[in-house]
């Protein structure tokens, strides 16, 4: 929900990853909060933790403001070093410190997907970026999770 209570929340659990140096991946409403201008940014900026945001096309349009940069490397720096964005669409991009990367899939499918496609690839590329982490791998290593979901 998007209520006072889950901002809070929101907030405590990034505290809390970047306490025990956790990455986090944020989807749906978790996203609407960062999009709030007065705290999304300095809730990144302040977390030491390493965060996947897994936006759509229409929740990654609220987090970056209309008249500024619309790439993902602007929103990368306005959010944080330390954020991999994983642009789900027809062609899902993602970007990390190592540049931007088309992932396309090359069977051919529906152009567009069904309800609840995008939350398993969040929930995916969270599994994915545990397993690296609990490998004892560095970051470096891990924020390729959303390649592989």
């Amino acid at each position: 929900g998007r209520s006072a209570e889950a901002r809070q929340f929101i907030s405590e659990v990034m505290k809390m990853a970047s306490n025990e140096n956790i990455p986090v991946v944020l989807d749906a409403d978790a996203l609407w909060f960062l999009a709030l201008r007065d705290e999304g940014p300095a809730l990144m900026h302040e977390s030491t933790s390493h965060v996947i945001l897994t936006p759509n096309v229409v929740e990654y349009k609220r987090l970056i403001p209309v008249d500024s940069d619309q790439s993902l490397e602007a929103t990368r720096s306005l959010y944080g070093e330390n954020v991999v964005v994983l642009l789900k669409g027809a062609t899902d991009v993602v970007a990390s410190k190592g540049g931007l990367i088309d992932v396309r899939m090359p069977a051919l499918g529906s152009p567009r997907r069904c309800g609840g496609q995008g939350d398993v690839l969040s929930g995916l590329t969270t599994l994915y970026a545990a397993w690296v982490m609990m490998s004892n791998a560095s970051w470096d290593q891990a924020h390729i999770a959303p390649y592989f979901a």
